[in-house]
């Protein structure tokens, strides 16, 4: 996971306890200076976030946004999608969180989003982490 290389703090969160576990682990060891925490709320974990980061599925999406809504307002929400951009439906759910898409793939990322300053933010943290931002 390349964002475990950036100097940010880390809260993973997911209903699979096993799997995060495994990931954590994983990380520690390729990352021994990261700071990272494990999560299985999701509604806590956004809270304590300062960026949000969904990278689930995107037929979970709706679910998550649904879960998180009153603890992501303010807050920036990164949606991250291959081909399927159901960003006009989390800005729906979301409206008072700072929604920005990232898409492509892992060798060029394409940051969307409707302010300037927020889009630069994630840019950096993307650029810090090894991605390659397309222009």
């Amino acid at each position: 996971m390349k964002l475990a290389s950036i100097p940010y703090r880390l809260l993973l969160i997911s209903n699979e306890l096993t799997e995060l576990d495994r990931l954590k682990n994983d990380l520690s060891l390729k990352h021994p200076h990261a700071e990272t925490e494990a999560l299985d709320c999701i509604k806590d974990g956004c809270w304590e976030a300062d960026i949000i980061i969904l990278t689930v599925a995107p037929e979970a999406k709706r679910e998550v946004a649904e879960r998180i809504k009153e603890v992501a307002t303010q807050k920036i929400v990164v949606n991250v999608f291959n081909s399927k951009d159901n960003s006009p439906e989390l800005k729906k759910i979301l409206p008072y969180s700072k929604l920005v898409g990232v898409s492509g793939n892992f060798s060029e990322l394409k940051i969307h989003g409707g302010d300037t300053t927020v889009n630069e933010e994630i840019q950096q943290i993307f650029n810090l982490a090894g991605f390659n931002l397309a222009q």
